[in-house]
């Protein structure tokens, strides 16, 4: 008779666990839905996270840099530019060069290459310097004309054995500041082995010696010269 009178306690004891059970579940159901009972009896809307992801800009890469090497932006307080005179330079009317404040095209020094109008064609500027230029495409200067000359051209004295080679001269515009790019790959230089015809290319760009600007003067006066520039293509 005890045994029998113990079904009826364990009956009641599984239903007041099933009803603890319910109880705890509820507010899970009520969370995960999109409406959550106020306290007045009135279903709130709440956000649920959108489970998409998020789709942010691609990245812009950022250009590669364009110097490879400044070779020169004239900012000290000397240069060692010279300039080519007899005997080496027996065709050249150049004068002097002399560090200014004017018409500089990057910060705020540039270099005046000052100059002849005379029986000799060229005016010719260097700077005696060991340099590679191996890793670039091109040498770029700027340069600013206020009407003094007919062009400009460029030049490099490389190897052991320094071999001149020298490009044709370029027009640069009046009154403004013209950047010019000369090809370090290009095969239009002349040297003496191509007996001064311009099909030569460029040997030895590892060991330049010499950094020529010729000038071909139109009048007495000056030109100035800056941002002088290794950039990795022509």
């Amino acid at each position: 008779m005890r045994i029998s009178r113990m079904f009826p306690l364990f009956g009641l004891v599984l239903t007041v666990g099933c009803a603890a059970v319910e109880t705890t579940a509820a507010p899970t159901a009520a969370i995960l839905s999109t409406e959550f009972p106020s306290p007045t009896g009135a279903a709130l809307p709440i956000e649920i996270p959108s489970q998409t992801a998020t789709i942010l800009p691609a990245a812009i890469p950022s250009p590669s840099p364009e110097i490879v090497m400044m070779i020169d932006d004239f900012e000290g307080t000397e240069t060692f530019w010279t300039v080519c005179t007899d005997p080496e330079c027996a065709d050249s009317s150049a004068v002097d060069v002399t560090l200014t404040a004017d018409h500089a095209s990057h910060g705020k020094q540039a270099l005046k290459l000052n100059f002849k109008k005379n029986d000799r064609p060229k005016a010719v500027f260097y700077l005696q310097k060991t340099m590679d230029l191996s890793a670039g495409g091109a040498v770029r200067f700027d340069i600013f004309n206020p009407g003094t000359v007919d062009g400009v051209g460029f030049a490099l004295t490389t190897g052991p054995d320094s071999i001149w080679y020298e490009s044709d001269s370029v027009p640069v515009a009046e009154g403004k500041t013209t950047p010019l790019s000369f090809d370090l790959t290009a095969g239009n230089y002349k040297t003496l082995a191509t007996n001064w015809e311009f099909r030569a290319s460029l040997a030895h760009l590892d060991n330049v010696t010499r950094l020529s600007i010729i000038i071909y003067p139109k009048a007495t006066g000056a030109v100035y010269l800056d941002n002088l520039r290794l950039v990795a293509a022509p």
